[in-house]
């Protein structure tokens, strides 16, 4: 799983009272096994108990209720993207078609 947006979507809805989730070593968890800092992970996981309300342990850590009750606040706020690589910004650029203004005669 490299998309952490899908993801979690996708699994909130295929099992809605999921209590146990560990995504560690995944890249679509940005933490410091895939080189990414400890704000970005707090934010990953603001997101994920925003959108998945039941888990008690995430990546193997126990949800806390401060946290949760932060989750609810903001996690909707904190879409984790992954970084775009060149190979995929020159792809997206190639498929913008830019043209000559037409001039009135």
């Amino acid at each position: 799983i490299r998309d952490s947006i899908n993801a979690e979507y996708g699994v909130s809805k295929a099992f809605p009272a999921l209590k146990y989730l560990s995504m560690l070593k995944n890249p679509a968890c940005p933490n410091y096994f895939v080189g990414k800092e400890d704000d970005d992970y707090q934010r990953y996981r603001y997101y994920v108990l925003h959108r998945m309300k039941n888990l008690k342990f995430l990546d193997a850590a126990l949800v806390d209720p401060k946290e949760r009750k932060e989750a609810a606040r903001v996690g909707h706020l904190m879409v984790v993207t992954r970084e775009a690589k060149p190979k995929d910004v020159v792809q997206e650029l190639s498929l913008i078609h830019i043209s000559e203004p037409t001039r009135p005669y």
